[in-house]
């Protein structure tokens, strides 16, 4: 997905995949972009490693889900 901020935000998704008790979800909160996939009760969340979002401009957000494991890309 591609963001602009315009300012820092409390807590925006961007996009967010839900079904049940499952979800996937790419947001971004202050300027520091996540990503967060629930499996029922258990809940993982990473981080781009200290990105943080200019604000005014372009940016692209990607998640790969896979092996286990949860990855954010910027």
């Amino acid at each position: 997905a591609w963001v602009r901020l315009e300012q820092p935000a409390a807590d925006a998704t961007v996009v967010a995949l839900e079904g049940g008790d499952d979800a996937l979800v790419l947001g971004v909160r202050g300027t520091a972009p996540y990503a967060r996939l629930q499996d029922g009760a258990v809940v993982v969340e990473a981080a781009a490693s200290g990105a943080q979002l200019a604000v005014g401009t372009w940016h692209h957000l990607a998640i790969r889900v896979g092996a286990g494991r949860l990855a954010l890309f910027v």
